[in-house]
């Protein structure tokens, strides 16, 4: 029973060194914008401007952002968020044509935050509570940030003010 026992240990611990040393690789290799070490799926999204290209790992993915609006590699654990329900919400699209209208939806000292592709009056935020707002509304009330509505997915373009 004793050799059982420590062969269940043993492996949990090389299971634990395993995701850390997948986690820690991936970050390192996401900052000189390479893959993962370890993939155990790759799904690549299509865009009008781009593709989206996600590598699921060890308790994590890693997203290859190749777009003309977004150029970056980022590091998503796996595991939920807890937010004390501030982002729960659904983004809902009246339209889902790109328009390619470049509209400004938010400013501040530093950026301009532009949606490419869409209208923002064809785009509403609809809460938990079944509340639904356009997505300007949304963003004037405070009742979501840009970096919450770029963690749904919604593609912004932020533009530096220089």
């Amino acid at each position: 029973m004793k050799k059982f026992k420590k062969g269940i240990v043993i492996t949990l611990e090389i299971l634990v060194i395993l995701v850390l040393v997948s986690l820690i690789s991936s970050k390192y290799l996401s900052y000189f914008e390479k893959k993962p070490i370890i993939i155990l799926k790759t799904t690549t999204y299509e865009y009008y401007d781009g593709t989206v290209t996600e590598y699921l790992s060890l308790l994590h993915k890693v997203v290859k952002y190749d777009r003309n609006s977004m150029k970056r590699w980022e590091v998503i654990s796996l595991f939920k968020e807890h937010d004390n329900g501030k982002n729960d919400f659904t983004i809902v699209y009246d339209d889902e044509t790109c328009r390619n209208v470049g509209e400004e939806i938010y400013r501040d000292d530093e950026y301009q935050y532009i949606l490419p592709c869409y209208e923002s009056n064809t785009i509403k935020i609809k809460f938990e509570s079944n509340e639904e707002i356009t997505l300007k509304d949304a963003i004037t009330s405070k009742k979501v940030t840009i970096d919450d509505l770029i963690k749904k997915r919604l593609l912004i373009e932020k533009v530096p003010l220089n």
